[in-house]
């Protein structure tokens, strides 16, 4: 057993160097430490792995996503989505919650619990704002003075599917005392 231990901190520790390497191509076999669980604290970190979502101006979600994500983002998902396949347990853990954008909402969903948005048919991200927000179009003026509009969610929608979807993924304590 002892020696079984020694050899996982050994992993553990090659893992956690290879992690700290700069080079962006440094790959990592991840279930060849033979964790049963990943965890990522600081998750609040990781909400920008898509950048904006955008509606026209009848307030059809047009288009998925605009910009790029953060390499942090993007391997963190890869990480995510690989472990669940094969291992099935993955935690976010952070004290600067998700604010109620669609956006955040749905990036901290992708990344926990994606099975559960396909079985609800909400895998994309149009599908996702749709269901379960109201957004509406509002003008207001810019800094170079010209007035423009932008889509922003007024409320939910569909809260029942919502909050099955929610409770299925997370564990929420309000007061950690």
């Amino acid at each position: 057993q002892d020696e079984s231990e020694r050899q996982s901190a050994k992993k553990l520790t090659s893992l956690i160097s290879k992690l700290n390497e700069v080079d962006k191509d440094a790959s990592i076999d991840l279930l060849s430490l033979g964790l049963d669980s990943i965890y990522f604290d600081e998750a609040h970190r990781l909400k920008n792995l898509f950048s904006s979502v955008s509606a026209d101006k009848t307030n059809r979600i047009t288009s998925g996503f605009k910009g790029s994500p953060s390499d942090r983002s993007l391997r963190a998902f890869y990480i995510t989505q690989y472990f669940q396949k094969q291992k099935g347990r993955v935690g976010f853990l952070t004290a600067t919650p998700f604010s109620n954008t669609p956006l955040e909402v749905y990036t901290m969903l992708v990344f926990l619990n994606y099975s559960e948005l396909v079985k609800n048919n909400v895998h994309k991200i149009v599908n996702f704002v749709e269901l379960f927000f109201n957004e509406t179009l509002e003008y207001k003026v810019n800094q170079k003075n010209k007035i423009v509009s932008e889509s922003v969610m007024k409320n939910y929608k569909n809260k029942p599917i919502l909050y099955k979807i929610l409770t299925n993924t997370f564990i929420y304590k309000n007061d950690p005392k």
